[in-house]
């Protein structure tokens, strides 16, 4: 099997792996309730979201792939799959290296 086999099945693995939140992450709406603060309890520290990082949030919470987050930016949001997926692998970024990110069976 060459790389670029190699690459294009790791990539489908990670497209259908189940993502969730660790338990120690909390979850905070702010008052209007579009936006949402993450609280790791473990450090105190908080990350603010957006809008369409809150969309994200919520399905993380109960686990969710990567395929079924893009769809929901691209239905909620009406953007083009390059940028869902641009935006759903930059939010995958951050809270995976703030250790906020699970991958389950």
């Amino acid at each position: 099997m060459n790389l670029a086999a190699l690459t294009t099945a790791a990539t489908d693995t990670m497209q259908e792996a189940l993502l969730s939140l660790k338990p120690h992450v909390i979850l905070e709406r702010d008052s209007d309730e579009d936006d949402i603060v993450l609280i790791d309890s473990r450090s105190g520290r908080m990350t603010a979201c957006n809008e369409t990082a809150s969309a994200m949030i919520v399905q993380l919470q109960q686990g969710s792939t990567i395929a079924r987050l893009v769809a929901t930016l691209m239905t909620e949001f009406r953007v083009t799959d390059d940028v869902a997926t641009r935006d759903v692998n930059a939010l995958l970024d951050v809270l995976a290296a703030e250790g906020l990110l699970e991958t389950r069976e």
